[in-house]
């Protein structure tokens, strides 16, 4: 094949990958804001909880085949609506990741709102705002679309995943303090959730940002020991040196995988508790890759390959895997 034709065929294939991803997003936008008929009685318009991990590659849930990460709750969602093989982010860090997620466009688009810890203006409108105009009932917990700097005009003033319910938090060394390991944030997500679904208004539907700041480092060294995890059933990446130490340091990577997904288990039962689950669109993926050489930071495969699932019981199929690239 000429070196052209390659290049065109290259172009060609990255304009499907992010035609398909303006379809998706508008695809939830559309079915969320829509109503029946003047006529006709209003369609009820679906909840959409939007979970997202901090640092995690795409081989890491065990619905993927992992070995050393059990992840149930994205195992669900994945088995119970629709599993994407081929997800890309929009860039290998989290802050152009995001901005990337809630505007739609490349992160090079958004500016300044498309780098790391720089201002958010006012004029880069992200999609939580329109549904927030629309009667959405709007809000997150944990990281948002992070991190930029908020403040005073021209900058937004409020995070662009929403408001913040982050109040509930774990007291070290109290009776209820379950976590895993050192290094992970005091913030209960699942209960921050839970008080956000309690000052929604009867009948309003939610969009819910839940952006747990795990399995970003610092990982406390050896926490795996306490897990009943072994060295043995670790898959060490090809470019990384098979060794004990880094078979640990994935291990602890791994039981802060099985935090974020512990409260995204959390919050679909109570979904399922309030009779909220069928008509919830759940969405868990991560910003970037896992933060190991080679990977987060890199645009290589395990820097840009993220986790990806997608379920709505009331209208998605069950059980499908996509393996297009979408991003």
């Amino acid at each position: 094949m000429a070196p052209i034709h390659k290049l065109s065929c290259c172009i060609h294939n990255t304009l499907l990958m992010k035609q398909a991803v303006k379809l998706l997003l508008w695809f939830v936008i559309v079915l969320s804001l829509s109503t029946a008929c003047a006529d006709e009685e209003p369609a009820k318009r679906p909840n959409i909880l939007f979970a997202i991990s901090d640092d995690q590659s795409f081989a890491h849930t065990s619905f993927a085949g992992s070995r050393f990460v059990n992840t149930p709750a994205f195992d669900r969602v994945a088995s119970n609506g629709i599993f994407f093989k081929n997800c890309y982010a929009g860039s290998p860090g989290c802050a152009p990741s995001r901005s990337s997620i809630v505007t739609g466009r490349y992160h090079w688009q958004n500016e300044q709102a498309g780098q790391h810890a720089a201002g958010w203006f006012k004029k880069y409108v992200p999609f939580v705002d329109m549904l927030s105009a629309n009667g959405y009932h709007t809000g997150r917990t944990g990281k948002g679309v992070s991190p930029f700097k908020y403040g005073e005009d021209p900058l937004r003033s409020e995070d662009a995943a929403g408001k913040a319910y982050n109040e509930i938090r774990y007291e070290e060394g109290s009776a209820d303090d379950e976590r895993f390991a050192n290094g992970i944030n005091s913030l209960n997500y699942a209960a921050n959730f839970k008080q956000f679904m309690e000052e929604r208004e009867e009948g309003e539907p939610f969009f819910f940002w839940y952006g747990a700041t795990e399995p970003h480092r610092r990982f406390e060294k050896d926490s795996w020991k306490r897990h009943g995890k072994s060295l043995d059933n670790v898959d060490v990446p090809a470019f990384l040196p098979d060794h004990e130490v880094v078979r640990g340091d994935l291990l602890d990577y791994a039981v802060e995988i099985e935090w974020f997904d512990l409260h995204l288990m959390r919050m679909i039962e109570y979904l399922e508790e309030i009779e909220e689950l069928e008509n919830t669109i759940i969405i868990v993926t991560s910003d970037n890759g896992m933060a190991f050489p080679r990977a987060k930071a890199n645009a290589y495969e395990y820097g840009v390959h993220v986790p990806m699932a997608i379920s709505y019981p009331e209208d998605f199929p069950e059980g499908r895997v996509v393996a297009d690239p979408i991003s």
